[in-house]
């Protein structure tokens, strides 16, 4: 599996910390990214993801974000919402189109998986290889159609860094969004048009140098 340092699978923001998510293992950081608050354990240990435990995520999840009171999580072509603690399933798992779900991504080629996940200017930011699409905030309507990461309106802040063609994770924090690819992160402002951390490796102090070593 590797270290969280050389990469991670899912990144969200949660009770005054952060959750990385790497196959079957989670970990929390603090808020500042320099200490951690739970050391990397199963995805379903309690205080951790106990939901998860025999939906099939248990084993790893592609990307995950807040919503609504919530956390969603999302594998493959499939979907599912814990309560905000993490230990009671809101929605069942179910394909990610399925009313109350993520109906706008039928057709779009991103019903069969995601990469990374934002809520972000009042609707969620799907990443998917080179291209993203916004939904609303109920996940029912597009507001802008798969379009390359870095088009105007996207996240041009990305051109020229290496993650243009595809990022890993994505969580907000701090007025900006962090991306996560391999072992590298950086940080764009909150419209996604500017830089606010150039891409450095994941452990750069600043940044999450409470992976270092785990």
């Amino acid at each position: 599996m590797g270290k969280f340092e050389d990469g991670v699978d899912a990144a969200l923001e949660a009770g005054g910390g952060f959750w990385f998510f790497k196959g079957g293992k989670a970990l929390k950081t603090d808020s500042s990214g320099d200490t951690l608050k739970f050391n990397p354990d199963s995805i379903t240990a309690q205080g951790y993801w106990p939901a998860l435990r025999g939906t099939g995520f248990e084993d790893g999840v592609d990307a995950a974000t807040a919503a609504g009171g919530g956390f969603w999580f999302f594998k493959g072509g499939r979907a599912l919402k814990t309560d905000s603690s993490g230990d009671t399933l809101k929605y069942e798992v179910a394909p990610v189109t399925t009313k109350g779900y993520w109906p706008a991504l039928r057709g779009t080629g991103f019903e069969d998986g995601v990469d990374a996940v934002l809520e972000a200017g009042g609707g969620f930011w799907f990443f998917k290889g080179g291209k993203a699409l916004k939904t609303d905030s109920s996940g029912d309507t597009l507001k802008f159609n798969p379009d390359s990461i870095t088009a105007q309106g996207y996240w041009p802040a990305l051109r020229g860094t290496g993650f243009e063609d595809g990022v890993d994770a994505a969580t907000a924090a701090g007025g900006g969004f962090w991306f996560f690819k391999g072992g590298r992160a950086l940080k764009t402002d909150s419209s996604g048009d500017t830089l606010k951390y150039d891409v450095a490796p994941v452990t750069t102090q600043g940044y999450w140098p409470a992976l270092r070593g785990v």
